[in-house]
């Protein structure tokens, strides 16, 4: 599976830096050992080429040990200094992923705090993803209650979600919202023609 590609201005780690492909590489083949270098630089959106530049760079660098002679047989060990960088990129990686959940925060506690001044206070999540944790974890400081989640996962129906249990769609009504907010970045226009009939009957349909 590639690593996600999240773009955001100066941020390091979230465009395709030779730093971030650096991270990436060291980390698959610490879970990997015996990855393709097909894979690996498939998985980073490099060459075959690139990335045999990296691994010939990190094991003159002294972060990786090579053996096998062919390609099916070949294996990867970080060493000792590779393990010490790859947690170096690691925790310079979780600092900035820090720094984007603050600021995400930040701008869904600004949007729920406008949905309170229109009048809304009692608020219906769709999605229980990470989005809408997010969105739940900025509602506490608001005047915004929510006061359902739910999901069209039946895999994600039942679990616990903050103080709240995920419910299906079909609940919504129960939990007597203003709004509906749509917590979701997969396929958002497909969720409100899914929930667009509950406007019917006086709940607000919203998006982020």
């Amino acid at each position: 599976m590639n690593p996600p590609v999240p773009q955001h201005e100066g941020l390091q780690f979230f465009s395709t830096t030779r730093m971030w492909k650096e991270f990436w590489l060291l980390t698959l083949i610490a879970d990997e050992p015996a990855v393709s270098q097909h894979r690996l630089g498939r998985a980073i959106g490099a060459s075959s080429s690139m990335t045999n530049t990296y691994i010939k760079e990190f094991v003159q660098q002294g972060f990786l040990r090579m053996s096998g002679d062919t390609n099916r047989t070949m294996r990867y060990e970080l060493t000792q200094a590779g393990r010490k960088m790859r947690r170096q990129l690691l925790h310079l990686y979780g600092r900035e992923a820090a720094r984007l959940h603050t600021a995400a925060r930040r701008e869904y506690e600004k949007r729920l705090n406008e949905l309170a001044k229109s009048g809304i206070s009692r608020l219906a999540l769709f999605g229980a993803a990470t989005t809408g944790e997010l969105v739940y974890q900025a509602a506490q400081p608001t005047a915004i209650r929510i006061v359902g989640v739910v999901d069209n996962d039946s895999t994600k129906q039942g679990r616990p979600f903050g103080s709240l249990v995920v419910m299906s769609p079909s609940a919504i009504e129960s939990f007597e919202p203003d709004a509906v907010l749509i917590a979701a970045f997969g396929r958002p226009d497909e969720i409100y023609q899914q929930v667009r009939h509950l406007k019917e009957k006086g709940i607000e349909i919203i998006k982020l």
